[in-house]
């Protein structure tokens, strides 16, 4: 076994982590030791390598990550795709996951499945766009070197019950219904981030959404819904 020292080792021996494969998907712990990672310095042109490579097999489609403040680093990698003449770019982006959004607690869409308890923004009649993890979408091409919004439901709250009823074989009668003002909540949220709490930030999220109005078949989806929330399946940080 070799030394525990970097000048004990035999020449050409790099004293510094350079390849990493993070799996999961938690948006937590991975993401901080991916932050730490690329802080080194050490890191930085991994994205444009594997854009590269991808080229260079002859990847079609390549999906760059796109969310919020990760919006113009991939911005740059669109132009690199681009460049190259292989693969198109497909920006991916989805609304509030409807499965882990119904069963995901209270701050969410409002359920509390385990409590039988349900908090509307208002009167919980303003409908918004949501995602399920199966959505069926048309194929990739048509979408390439852009972005491709997916919108499996438009629907409101009270919509999200109704359904939720039906799946569940209650009645109003079954849950505790408080409302809540969605405003106030933002509100709520933006001073406790302020106060450098994370504790109101995912209901300040979901309290912010909110547009206007429709429906859709969509019973199939909140008994997937239910079972997390009742089996506590959601992370409630995340």
């Amino acid at each position: 076994m070799a030394g525990g020292y970097g000048n004990d080792q035999p020449q050409g021996f790099s004293n510094r982590i350079e390849k990493v494969a993070i799996v999961g998907a938690g948006g937590q712990v991975g993401k901080q030791i991916a932050e730490h990672l690329l802080k080194t310095g050490k890191m930085s042109d991994n994205i444009s390598k594997l854009v590269r490579a991808a080229a260079k097999a002859g990847v079609p489609y390549v999906l760059p990550n796109w969310f919020g403040h990760d919006a113009a680093n991939s911005t740059l990698i669109c132009t690199e795709i681009e460049s190259l003449g292989i693969s198109s770019y497909l920006l991916l982006v989805c609304n509030f996951w409807y499965e882990f959004s119904l069963g995901g607690g209270p701050d969410r869409y409002g359920f509390d499945f385990k409590k039988r308890s349900f908090v509307l923004f208002d009167d919980g009649n303003v409908a918004i766009n949501t995602s399920t993890w199966t959505d069926r979408s048309p194929t990739l091409s048509q979408f390439r070197d852009g972005s491709i919004y997916i919108s499996s439901f438009r629907l409101s709250q009270r919509d999200m019950f109704e359904s939720v009823k039906r799946v569940t074989g209650t009645t109003d009668a079954d849950w505790t219904i408080t409302h809540e003002a969605a405003e106030q909540c933002w509100k709520d949220g933006q001073a406790a981030l302020q106060q450098g709490s994370m504790n109101a930030f995912t209901k300040m999220l979901y309290s912010r959404t909110p547009t206007a109005t429709a429906t859709t078949n969509l019973d199939e989806f909140p008994a997937i819904g239910v079972r997390m929330g009742e089996n506590g399946e959601v992370s409630q940080p995340h």
